[in-house]
């Protein structure tokens, strides 16, 4: 009997991984005929199918070759030369830092593995992991593959109307920091229930660690071990409220008498805005990385999700928090080196590292690719990486001025009326969702009313209520028809729960008024500590 059932797994898994590959090899193939129409231009280079890659391949090669060389060999010397590693040669462009030139059939692979490397993060976290290594992925071609993500889609947050903040300005770093606390309760990993975010406000950097509770002594036992790493802010801040700050404080002088740190005035979180939109971004993350990974367990992804964070482009400092914090770009082994993806994978030691470096043509023996690979002296390098981390918290500040005064020119979307047979974007709210869940689902246009409210299918059955055009966003991909939608009607909140990785929502909150001490409280009777959307600023002896 049991042999029969883990036959049966075996088969659903093999069928599903059948399935999942069938799916990528459809979307690679729609991804290539919508990179083929887009305007191309011959000086460009952008999309080049495999035989128009070769032909200027070769057509370069021999332009190099040429003693008395035409106007177009001109051109081709001038902007293109050609790498031979490890027996395959490569199209590379002329200025420094090499850089890849890549046919279209391959471009599809390299932006997906981007893709997944920061997090299933948006266009600019993209452009700038890609353009470490290749010189014709564009913003276009990002924006493609971006629109035919359905977990991107998914986790993608409603532009919120007239929104206007402000962050918090420091020119130091440890000057301020925040921590901020996710609760995880109605998503539990095993005895994990909430998860602790600490940032530093200049340069952005996070640290996550995942708590049993949100006690003054297990958070303030987690800073100390921070700020033995780190050193200790002078301001501590928290959304959390005052009081809450005051106790992991006086905590942590018990643990360590001689610090001495204050308070931050408290803030509403919108104007801060910072932390803010850090959690939703690890939120965001690590649901994408549960999604990709198959798992509930998000304590074991906290320290990838804080990878993937910290070595992201931040809009606000136009540079990852990693290079803020340390001066240099994150490391991830020979992966982010100049060596194309196909060479990298052929490497498993040092010998082969040596033979590829070798066979490097003798006029790029000085490129990237070598400096990367040799010892550098270590008291130059000392130098150069202090001065790189002053110059990039410099900017880093230069930046966060610029971009306060951005948010005061945001204005609002607006929104045009949708086909029937049009796929949407629905948020999903809070309460119906688990933390490490998807914000949105995908859906789509079933009927439109004369009062111009619309019907929404979804892979489950038909939402049970009408929807506004300005409660949900158009799908730029149709990833859902009319045929796959069931005939039954269901709640938002079941087709929530339907699509979540793990429980779903499991959400419960009281508005108790006398201390949350009996069964009467729903959080108590739940096994949950009450959290921030419960009784308003009433006494609570459940936290």
């Amino acid at each position: 009997m049991c042999s029969d059932v883990l036959s049966a797994q075996t088969l659903a898994m093999s069928d599903k991984m059948e399935c999942e590959n069938l799916s990528r090899k459809s979307w690679k193939l729609r991804f290539l005929e919508e990179l083929l129409t887009l305007e191309r231009k011959e000086s460009h280079y952008n999309v080049m199918k495999r035989d128009e890659y070769d032909k200027l391949l070769a057509e370069t090669e021999e332009a190099k070759a040429a003693i008395k060389k035409t106007p177009l060999q001109y051109r081709r010397v001038k902007r293109f030369d050609v790498f031979e590693i490890g027996g395959t040669k490569k199209l590379i462009s002329k200025d420094e830092p090499v850089k890849y030139y890549l046919p279209a059939e391959e471009i599809y692979d390299v932006i997906e593995s981007a893709h997944i490397a920061v997090g299933h993060g948006g266009r600019d976290r993209m452009k700038k992991e890609t353009s470490r290594k290749y010189a014709n992925i564009t913003n276009e071609m990002i924006n493609i593959f971006l629109s035919m993500c359905e977990t991107c889609q998914q986790k993608r947050s409603k532009r919120k109307k007239g929104l206007v903040s402000k962050p918090i300005l420091h020119s130091e770093m440890n000057s301020r920091c925040q921590v901020d606390l996710i609760d995880m309760q109605s998503q539990a990993d095993e005895q994990f229930k909430f998860i602790m975010v600490y940032q530093d406000h200049l340069t952005k950097f996070i640290l996550l660690r995942a708590l049993q509770s949100k006690r003054a002594e297990e958070v303030a036992l987690q800073l100390t071990d921070i700020f033995l790493t780190f050193g200790a802010p002078c301001i501590l801040h928290s959304d959390n409220g005052r009081e809450f700050v005051n106790s992991v404080i006086e905590e942590l002088f018990t643990y360590w008498p001689e610090l001495k740190i204050v308070h931050g005035k408290p803030r509403h979180s919108q104007s801060q805005g910072s932390v803010e939109r850090a959690n939703q971004d690890i939120e965001n993350m690590l649901a994408s990385w549960l999604k990709d990974n198959n798992t509930t367990k998000w304590s074991n992804g906290l320290k990838f999700v804080q990878f993937m964070k910290n070595r992201a482009l931040h809009f606000g400092i136009k540079q990852s928090p990693y290079k803020a914090m340390f001066g240099i770009k994150p490391r991830v082994g020979l992966t982010i080196s100049s060596l194309p993806s196909d060479m990298i994978t052929n490497i498993h030691d040092e010998n082969d590292l040596q033979n590829i470096i070798e066979q490097m043509n003798t006029e790029h023996e000085e490129t990237e690719i070598v400096e990367e690979v040799q010892e550098d002296e270590a008291e130059a390098m000392l130098t150069t990486i202090s001065s790189n981390i002053s110059l990039a918290r410099k900017e880093a500040k230069e930046n966060l001025e610029k971009q306060a005064k951005r948010m005061q020119l945001i204005s609002d979307a607006t929104h045009s009326p949708v086909d029937i047979g049009a796929n949407i974007i629905i948020p999903i709210p809070d309460v119906d969702r688990g933390k490490a869940d998807l914000r949105n689902l995908i859906g789509i246009v079933l009927e439109r009313n004369e009062d111009g409210l619309y019907k929404i299918g979804t892979k489950d059955g038909i939402l049970n209520k009408l929807y506004c055009r300005s409660e949900f966003d158009i799908s730029p991909q149709i990833f859902l028809t009319q045929e796959q939608v069931p005939k039954q009607e269901i709640s938002l909140r079941t087709a929530a729960r339907k699509g979540a990785v793990g429980t779903g929502q499991g959400f419960v909150c009281c508005a108790c008024t006398k201390n949350c001490t009996s069964k009467r409280c729903f959080c108590m009777k739940k096994g949950n500590l009450c959290n921030s959307k419960c009784h308003n600023s009433m006494p609570c002896k459940n936290k």
